[in-house]
């Protein structure tokens, strides 16, 4: 009998102490799961915009357009994220203007 009440006190005792720390745990998942979250969100936003402006010019760059391939190397007509091609994705395209590179996802 002293053993099992010796059990429950120990089970008792680590649970005192583990629930904050699972609680904490909880709020930092929750926090980093919420601002990850906005952030895609934002990021979306940019790439559905119909143009996206250069960070060192300002000049505001179309999204659709002529590309051409950086893996397949060829060329196609529509959206600069994605080769209609081979699939490939583009993280950056440069600028119309001055040539720097805009960094398509954040």
């Amino acid at each position: 009998m002293e053993q099992r009440a010796l059990r429950a006190a120990i089970f008792a005792i680590k649970a005192v102490i583990l629930a904050p720390l699972f609680a904490a745990y909880a709020l930092w998942c929750a926090l980093s799961g919420w601002l990850r979250l906005s952030g895609r969100i934002q990021g979306a936003k940019r790439l559905l915009a119909p143009t996206i402006s250069c960070p060192s010019c300002g000049r505001e760059n179309a999204l659709a357009g002529r590309w051409r391939c950086a893996s397949c190397q060829a060329r196609y007509q529509g959206y600069v994220g994605r080769c209609s091609h081979c699939g490939a994705g583009a993280t950056f395209f440069p600028c119309e203007a001055c040539g720097i590179s805009i960094r398509l996802v954040l």
